[in-house]
């Protein structure tokens, strides 16, 4: 199979192909992920309208996500990600998990395969130290195939069984509708993400950043320095006001202003200050009062 961050066809593999072997399953994932009409990413109206000032996206490391299996699984991989919804229309669920407070000042941005593609395409990131309410600073700028390499991947969800007259254990795994019955072996695998299947109705599709030993040893001495930092202020200052911090990953998508209004979707029971950006699809068909 070729380069799949840049794919020789334009057709997705179906889950029967890929899962022959571990490599066309990690290859065939990283080739489906950038051929996707629509990548949907909830997030708030504040983040949405500095994403469209200066074109930048954060990545976390998985702390701190909702789903801690998979973000323990990041983390152990020296992994940064941003997640998107491949699926085309919106979804009741994800505007509440992921819309900022419960949608009310949520919005999705509607990024397009082009987007993804250039994204892709970058030399560098920086690593930055985000401070809620404070401007974000770069602490260090790390170099594709030095420091760090990037992809992009499509979820599987799985859930435990058991082959059939045997007590081996195997994995029925679902990729869009499709879905085989593997071997745990198959999916053991560094490239591979797995979730569990009540997380299937996300229709995932994750932008990684994988960092090198050297980038992890640049990310580390950083972490380790502001820690230090942190240590040497005085013992009697009052913390009790700090602001929880965080190192994370900063990715610069190269065509943010081809997005404009009709990119930015609001939720179905948006009340923000800021009018921006187009109407659900989902306004006035749901009872929020849950």
């Amino acid at each position: 199979m070729s380069n799949t961050n840049e794919p020789d066809g334009k057709t997705m593999i179906p889950l029967k192909t890929l899962v022959l072997n571990k490599d066309s399953l990690a290859e065939g994932l990283q080739h489906n992920a950038v051929l996707h009409i629509s990548y949907k990413c909830y997030t708030s109206m504040d983040i949405a309208l500095c994403f469209l000032l200066d074109g930048f996206l954060l990545l976390t490391d998985g702390k701190g996500w909702n789903d801690r299996p998979d973000g323990n699984q990041m983390r152990g991989k020296k992994s940064f990600g941003k997640s998107f919804s491949f699926s085309t229309r919106e979804n009741v669920a994800m505007w509440m998990l992921y819309g900022a407070n419960r949608g009310k000042n949520g919005v999705a941005i509607n990024f397009t395969r082009s987007h993804i593609q250039d994204v892709l395409k970058s030399d560098s990131v920086d690593v930055v130290h985000v401070i809620p309410g404070e401007e974000i600073r770069v602490l260090k700028t790390l170099k594709k195939g030095v420091d760090y390499n990037i992809y992009c991947t499509d979820v599987l969800y799985a859930e435990q069984v058991r082959f059939k007259g045997t007590e081996e254990v195997g994995f029925r795994i679902t990729y869009r509708e499709e879905h085989e019955t593997v071997g745990k072996d198959l999916i053991e695998d560094d490239r591979i993400i797995t979730k569990s299947y009540e997380w299937k109705y996300e229709n995932e599709c994750r932008l990684i950043v994988n960092l090198t030993d050297s980038g992890d040893r640049i990310f580390e001495g950083e972490r380790k320095r502001l820690e230090e930092e942190k240590n040497q202020r005085d013992e009697k200052q009052d913390r009790s006001s700090e602001k929880k911090d965080f190192l994370a990953i900063r990715l610069f998508v190269p065509g943010y202003r081809k997005l404009n209004a009709d990119s930015i979707i609001r939720s179905p029971v948006y009340n923000g200050k800021a009018i921006f950006g187009k109407k659900s699809a989902l306004f006035g068909t749901v009872n929020w009062d849950l």
